[in-house]
């Protein structure tokens, strides 16, 4: 069997068990292990990844593919393995991040297969030699707001001297907006209320350089140990997804750098003060 693996966005970035010279080595060895024929291409943009799957629809059998960062709009990549109709598994390193939204591939591909890091890969080889992934059909769909159309509301003026219809009330009073304004409000429940007080305490946490640093020094001295630094980075990354409050003009080197940092627990002493020295380039 001949596998199309596709890497997305910023893999080559991380390092460490994610390094991407050694996961192209680890996927090699697997696949030859169980007896499968490989390729491997990484590209940071979607069109980069259709055009691999045009240009080896003859050669593969299967696809493996990580759409990375891309995924909750990866529409165009969803058609194109519609049209192949080849099985396909879905890898992702890490967990979906929650107010990105689902993978445009759900529905698509045979398998997802989620935060297990490299282990992943790996459980997509074996699915595939096993011929145990079924070869989806369904239509990629996403939902678009309609634009505000003032026409569609009677009670909303425009410029045309339409006059104002009142809405028919069936057996109750219209009430006032006076009234309304005094009128208690409904709760919005307390799930939707710990996400907004966790989303506001993340949003208050300024990330700056002098944050990492600090994080930094602490693990190099022993004061954090490897786990919950990687924890610690992994959390501040998704702060920054969600909108949270970063140094001015350092969003995008410190989004990478603790994407990096979150992306293994066996960052080498060396590796630590490399990042050190980074922060103060």
């Amino acid at each position: 069997m001949n596998v199309l693996i596709l890497h997305g966005p910023n893999l080559r970035l991380l390092d460490g068990e994610f390094a991407y010279d050694s996961l192209e080595a680890v996927i090699s060895a697997k696949a030859k292990a169980l007896g499968l024929e490989v390729r491997q291409v990484q590209a940071n943009s979607e069109g980069a990844l259709v055009d691999a799957l045009q240009a080896q629809q003859k050669w593969l059998n299967a696809v493996i593919i990580n759409p990375s960062s891309i995924a909750p709009t990866a529409y165009s990549l969803a058609d194109a393995l519609i049209i192949l109709k080849k099985p396909c598994i879905e890898v992702q390193l890490f967990n979906e991040v929650a107010n990105r939204g689902r993978s445009a591939l759900k529905g698509i591909v045979g398998r997802q297969l989620h935060g297990k890091g490299v282990d992943g890969y790996i459980l997509a080889l074996t699915s595939l030699s096993t011929g145990n992934v079924a070869v989806k059909a369904k239509v990629a769909q996403t939902e678009l707001k309609p634009r505000f159309d003032p026409t569609a509301n009677p009670r909303v003026a425009t410029n045309s001297q339409t006059p104002e219809t009142r809405k028919k009330t069936i057996g109750r009073k219209e009430v006032s907006p006076v009234a309304a304004a005094g009128a208690p409000q409904k709760s919005i429940g307390p799930r939707a209320e710990k996400l907004t007080e966790q989303k506001t305490r993340i949003n208050e946490s300024q990330i700056s350089r002098a944050l990492i640093r600090e994080k930094l020094t602490e693990r190099l001295s022993g004061k954090l140990n490897p786990g919950d630094f990687a924890m610690w980075a992994r959390e501040k990354w998704q702060s920054l997804q969600w909108g949270g409050n970063v140094e001015l003009g350092q969003r995008e080197k410190l989004e990478e750098m603790l994407m990096m940092l979150a992306a293994s627990s066996k960052q080498t002493d060396a590796a630590l003060l490399e990042y050190i020295a980074r922060l103060d380039s």
